[in-house]
């Protein structure tokens, strides 16, 4: 167990509906139109525009697209960019989030996180692997939840999803983490893509953003950042294109995303499969961790976005020689799923 602290908030949190809302706000004071209840189910390019149709009947054209869709990118899949994600390129996200007069941490300024983390250690016993377990006290509302590979839970979930979230919050109650009561109604389980970016993100008059292109990070299933900036990047692409009004390159779009945040995504896939492998290098990273409180002040200021991710991968690397070699190693070997391989 290892507990960390920082002398500055390292974490700001805020509610997904909350945070959704504010984007639509800020898009619609910007210019933007919203159309809501378009529920895509069919897309097409032509030579000149991509059209988009819904189930409903309605029809969008534009000149370019920018595929936002989730890891079921209906868009993708209906151009022929991508079957879809398999099984070894998912992992499953059972998350919790109850109101704080139901369910509370008991430390609200902390985040409680749990690498390796099985069921069977919660009342629920089950043969599944170890996963991560988390709790992150927002204001007025709790976030609980544990994330396991698809193709673990698939073959060892005991029963359904739920069962294993109130087990894990029971556990939380036995060890003080929790109190108050699971909410069923609050409970929302959802896949992540975690096996890398599409090998194609650009194709012809559409770019693909966020977790539609497999822009999560590996090890920590993380998105929201990944979508920002890939987001960011595909507007800018095409905000340029045609303030020059010279012919559209979707490379453009794929260099800026290599060089802005390529090596973080390559480089989490290579830490996932290395340390998922072996439950020891986990336990291994949370020791190292407390004895090298510098190497350890040095990533926390990356996560906040304060130190740059290359300097920090060399400190790492040039410190930790042998895990060095094993990176590379898997990197070289090329071992990421068909649909996430891109480098």
């Amino acid at each position: 167990m290892l507990d960390l602290q920082s002398k500055a908030p390292a974490v700001v949190l805020i509610r997904r509906v909350e945070f959704d809302a504010l984007l639509v706000e800020l898009a619609r004071e910007a210019g933007a139109e919203i159309v809501e209840g378009a529920d895509v189910n069919s897309a097409a390019q032509t030579h000149d525009a991509v059209r988009l149709q819904t189930r409903d009947g309605r029809s969008f054209q534009a000149r370019f697209v920018i595929a936002a869709d989730g890891v079921h990118s209906v868009v993708a899949r209906r151009l022929g960019i991508m079957a879809g994600w398999p099984r070894s390129a998912l992992a499953i996200d059972m998350m919790e989030e109850t109101p704080s007069s139901v369910m509370r941490a008991r430390d609200p300024d902390s985040l409680w996180v749990s690498y390796g983390f099985a069921p069977h250690q919660a009342p629920t016993s089950t043969q599944l692997s170890a996963g991560y377990g988390y709790v992150f006290p927002k204001q007025g509302y709790v976030n609980v939840g544990l994330g396991y590979l698809v193709t673990d839970f698939r073959g060892s979930a005991p029963g359904n999803a739920y069962s294993i979230q109130r087990g894990f919050v029971d556990y939380l109650k036995q060890k003080r983490v929790l109190e108050g009561d699971s909410r069923r109604e609050c409970f929302t389980p959802f896949l992540i893509p975690i096996a890398g970016p599409l090998r194609t993100s650009a194709y012809r008059r559409v770019l693909i953003a966020g977790d539609a292109a497999g822009f999560v990070n590996g090890s920590t299933a993380e998105g929201i950042y990944y979508a920002m900036v890939s987001g960011d990047l595909a507007a800018r692409t095409l905000v340029g294109a045609v303030k020059k009004a010279s012919p559209f390159n979707g490379m453009d779009y794929s260099t800026a995303w290599k060089a802005e945040i390529g090596a973080e995504l390559r480089d989490s896939v290579a830490i996932q499969q290395f340390l998922f492998a072996d439950s020891r290098r986990i336990d291994s990273v949370v020791h190292g961790a407390g004895a090298r409180s510098g190497l350890t002040e040095s990533v926390v200021r990356w996560l906040v976005g304060a130190e740059d991710y290359r300097r920090v991968r060399r400190l790492i690397l040039t410190r930790n020689p042998v895990a060095a070699a094993c990176l590379a190693a898997i990197v070289l070997s090329n071992r990421f799923p068909r649909p996430g391989r891109w480098i």
